[in-house]
């Protein structure tokens, strides 16, 4: 079991707004571009409970499948999350500041929300950076696109993945899947957003020109 997100194979955050089934950490099959409502269907649990779980998973966690699922499974309890994890965005223990940008990632709905996953578009590492920029770009937030165009030039392994899958392979095809778009490499992504960053505009499934 690993991240709850994929998109045609390939790991990525967040399309129109929301995280993609992967493999077994889904309670159900979910086909490729289908999108959950980061709701569950357990309609009962509050914020505070759900949020004391994703606190308890956090602190628990020692990224193994068991963890990585019960992570996943804290997005289908019905309530929101994020105000119990918003302090972890910026904690100082790096395993703590991942579970809460990638459950903020999963879990996100309200502009307040988003608001809050913000705050890993500056992260000091950068697999935490792309996790958060990978979410935030399926969200209409374009200050996530020159994130991920750095993400590009960017070594190592995006944790967890599965199959695993460089960090700068993540961002390529988040900005691919997200823009439309395709370059060579950072400086042609870059030469293109310079050009026409100013006037993408989000569509509810893609960045276009206004």
């Amino acid at each position: 079991m690993r991240l709850r997100v994929t998109l045609g194979g390939v790991l990525f955050l967040a399309i129109a707004g929301e995280a993609m089934g992967c493999q077994s950490t889904t309670p159900t099959d979910r086909p490729s571009g289908a999108i959950p409502s980061g709701s569950s269907s357990a309609p009962g649990l509050d914020d505070a409970t759900v949020g004391a779980a994703a606190l308890e998973a956090v602190d628990a966690f020692d990224g193994t499948p068991e963890a990585i699922a019960r992570l996943n499974g804290i997005a289908d309890l019905g309530g929101s999350p994020v105000g119990a994890l918003a302090p972890l965005v910026e904690d100082a223990d790096a395993t703590r500041r991942f579970c809460a940008i990638y459950l903020i990632g999963i879990t996100a709905t309200s502009p307040a929300d988003i608001d809050i996953l913000r705050g890993g578009l500056d992260d000091g590492e950068p697999a935490f950076r792309a996790i958060a920029a990978g979410a935030l770009i399926g969200r209409g937030v374009a200050e996530a696109i020159p994130v991920l165009i750095d993400e590009l030039d960017v070594d190592g392994q995006l944790p967890y993945s599965d199959p695993p899958m460089t960090i700068s392979d993540y961002a390529r095809d988040a900005l691919e899947v997200a823009t439309g778009q395709s370059h060579p490499d950072a400086a042609g992504w870059r030469a293109w957003w310079s050009q026409a960053g100013a006037s993408l505009r989000w569509d509810g499934e893609r960045y276009v020109a206004s």
